[in-house]
């Protein structure tokens, strides 16, 4: 029997205007739509594309069963998160052996510590999935410094706040170029290990890049003691001169 196939398309870090031509056609031409939310607020990868999604398309929200109310690490949060992705692969599954095509929008970019990797690794043995790359929010972040991230043969390190403190240190003292992606409750240990490492003063704080609320400012200026969701630390070489 015929199935439908999968379209994981990647849009980008929030400005529509990001979005590929090869993403837009696929989302115009779509009737079914997958797209992962958190709970109170319409999906940040379904406001992105909202105003070209068709009117009479079925629109299908994922809602994470937790945030940051249990810790990522626990047994619990992996139990709660390993049992939803497995509800969202049925319910995509139910359409596709019904032979109907259908659009799961990706923030970013599909493939780049996505949600999106968890339903491609269930699905991709039993469905054809065609993968559209996006602009990652790490590019949006460092565009939005006006500063080259990375240079020659300098070395590029992609780290998530929420890893231990050994680890952070590690990395931050051996590379050239610095993303620091996760910040949300690990900000005041980022910093603490930042200043500890003497990199505070060279990096830059970026929020909510490309889109209308964007925020670039230099680490050691911001007064806050937490930081929005969509938020990236940078630090590169080129930074110090600046």
């Amino acid at each position: 029997m015929k199935k439908g196939k999968i379209y994981g398309v990647g849009l980008g870090p929030g400005d529509s205007e990001l979005i590929t031509v090869k993403a837009e056609k696929i989302i115009r031409k779509s009737e079914y739509f997958f797209f992962f939310k958190k709970k109170g607020n319409k999906g940040r990868a379904f406001e992105i594309v909202e105003n070209i999604i068709r009117k009479d398309a079925i629109k299908v929200s994922l809602e994470y069963p937790v945030t940051t109310e249990v810790h990522f690490s626990s047994k619990e949060y992996k139990v709660l998160l390993n049992e939803f992705y497995g509800k969202c692969v049925k319910k995509i599954q139910i359409i596709l052996n019904k032979n109907i095509d259908i659009c799961i929008l990706c923030e970013g970019d599909p493939l780049f510590y996505g949600s999106f990797i968890h339903l491609y690794e269930k699905l991709r043995n039993n469905f054809e999935i065609d993968i559209v790359p996006g602009i990652t929010g790490m590019s949006g972040a460092w565009t939005a410094t006006k500063i080259p991230m990375i240079w020659g043969k300098q070395i590029l390190t992609v780290l998530m706040g929420t890893l231990d403190e050994e680890t952070l240190r590690k990395h931050i003292k051996i590379t050239d170029g610095l993303v620091i992606m996760k910040i949300g409750k690990n900000f005041k240990k980022i910093c603490k290990i930042l200043k500890d490492e003497g990199a505070f003063n060279n990096a830059y704080l970026i929020s909510n890049a490309t889109t209308s609320l964007e925020k670039v400012t230099k680490l050691n200026e911001n007064v806050h003691s937490s930081v929005p969701y969509f938020s990236i630390i940078l630090i590169n070489k080129f930074m110090e001169k600046m």
